[in-house]
């Protein structure tokens, strides 16, 4: 019985050029691709540069242009590599999209609506040098655990205990060398752990089929381990950061089907 079947890779970081690990994936991934339109399924390939984050903020800043002209730079690049390799995406596009963003501004709408969103204030590592938040792995340190040194802010690689940032001793910005200092801001947060969010994933796997047996039993494992995650960055994302939930919460419900199908999907499973 002939299916339709919708097929991505893992997104490329747009702070640089495609890498042989990349090729290689997208080439196994286009090999699947056309045996299955060989047995007569419809498929959709498509994937996307990962546009945002502070690594590519630092990749645009050392090249002297804005995150936009960077980003579509690397963007431009793209092409000579998919085509030299004969990979065939029906679609390459970017997280940051028009189209991309209204469906974010949806989702965010919907949980927001459903009371599984709310703001709180938490402590994070500030480096005065550069004037930025820093995470994780712009961290380094001695191991809260074994001592070792120049382990990351959040494992150590010596023996692999997970810890948080603040737990490091004598920590130093990866970015600048400068020590840095604790500061607080504000952030939102998403109830993962709430149970309506463990009963959708659970019911979604039981609906839809989506994984086979082994991968789902492990998902629903894991399912009982969800915790609240903050889904906001500070400085210097904040000001982009607050004029996008200005927008989210000011502009009408998206139109598009799509996104009408995932937000009526979250409002109808995950409301209270």
């Amino acid at each position: 019985m002939p299916r339709t079947l919708f097929v991505t890779t893992a997104l490329p970081y747009a702070n640089g050029p495609l890498h042989i690990g990349h090729i290689m994936e997208y080439i196994q991934a286009d090999i699947w691709v056309r045996f299955q339109r060989m047995q007569g399924h419809t498929v959709h390939f498509v994937g996307a540069d990962d546009a945002h984050g502070a690594p590519i903020m630092l990749a645009a800043e050392k090249a002297a242009k804005s995150p936009e002209a960077f980003i579509a730079e690397i963007q431009r690049g793209r092409r000579q590599y998919l085509d030299g390799f004969h990979i065939s995406f029906d679609n390459w596009h970017s997280t940051h999209s028009p189209e991309n963003t209204a469906l974010s501004q949806d989702i965010y709408r919907r949980l927001k609506a459903a009371a599984l969103v709310y703001t709180k204030r938490i402590e994070q590592f500030f480096d005065p040098v550069k004037g930025m938040f820093l995470a994780d792995r712009y961290i380094k340190g001695e191991c809260p655990v074994c001592g070792a040194k120049d382990q990351y802010g959040d494992a150590c690689e010596n023996c692999s205990s997970v810890y948080p940032a603040t737990a490091l001793k004598n920590p130093y910005s990866t970015l600048s060398g400068a020590t840095p200092v604790l500061k607080s801001s504000e952030h939102h947060f998403f109830k993962l752990s709430d149970p309506n969010c463990k009963r959708f994933l659970e019911e979604w796997l039981d609906r839809y089929g989506a994984l086979r047996r082994p991968a789902a039993e492990r998902v629903m494992t894991l399912a009982g381990r969800l915790t609240t995650m903050a889904v906001t960055r500070s400085a210097p994302q904040r000001a982009l950061r607050n004029a996008a939930l200005s927008i989210m919460d000011a502009l009408p419900p998206v139109k598009d089907r799509l996104a009408m199908n995932l937000s009526g999907l979250a409002r109808r499973d995950l409301a209270a």
